[in-house]
């Protein structure tokens, strides 16, 4: 298998489906870049509905990932160049996700937690889909807003993303007639 190639897949093949033969073309071609960029180590693979998680385990040569936050930066762009590279065609696409063990952005194969300090945006951004509508569209979110996601949730919004790379965007979705934290809908 050329993991330079894209996996192709069944027209009725479900997105959320495991697709072991895509999580190791991902898995493959991450380990090629990390051995060219200097980092030895391990990649851990988990294929979940909502995508491919990969995490770098690096034992050598981890600084070529970036620090002081800038890390989070580069394992965006690894997932990007994945993602580009594995998803060419339509059917059977599946986003890669790239962590590294210890980054700023958290691990990629941790479910990310509600961050406290995003519940009170997540309550502006919720009234604000109300007053248009129900739907409210964000654009790409860099890795230190991917908190606000779950805080979105927790509050009751339905949060999906469409699109990709700089074209990316998250929808926010919610009941128009739900009271929301005052008791007001």
């Amino acid at each position: 298998m050329d993991p330079t190639q894209p996996v192709e897949a069944s027209a009725d093949a479900s997105e959320s489906a495991p697709n072991p033969e895509k999580a190791a073309a991902a898995k493959a071609l991450l380990e090629g870049i990390a051995t060219r960029m200097g980092i030895t180590g391990e990649v851990a693979v988990d294929d979940r509905a909502e995508g491919i998680f990969l995490e770098i385990h690096p034992t050598a040569g981890g600084e070529a990932l970036g620090s002081g936050g800038r890390e989070v930066e580069v394992l965006e762009s690894l997932a990007y160049v994945l993602n580009k590279a594995l998803n060419r065609e339509e059917a059977g696409r599946k986003w890669v996700h790239v962590g590294q063990v210890g980054a700023a952005g958290g691990d990629a194969l941790t479910e990310p937690a509600a961050d406290p300090s995003f519940r009170g945006v997540a309550a502006e951004l919720i009234q604000k889909a109300k007053l248009m509508g129900g739907a409210l569209w964000l654009g790409p979110l860099p890795g230190a807003m991917r908190g606000l996601v779950p805080a979105l949730q927790e509050a009751g919004a339905r949060v999906r993303a469409e699109g990709e790379g700089l074209h990316r965007r998250f929808v926010v979705e919610v009941d128009v007639s739900a009271p929301d934290a005052s008791g007001e809908a």
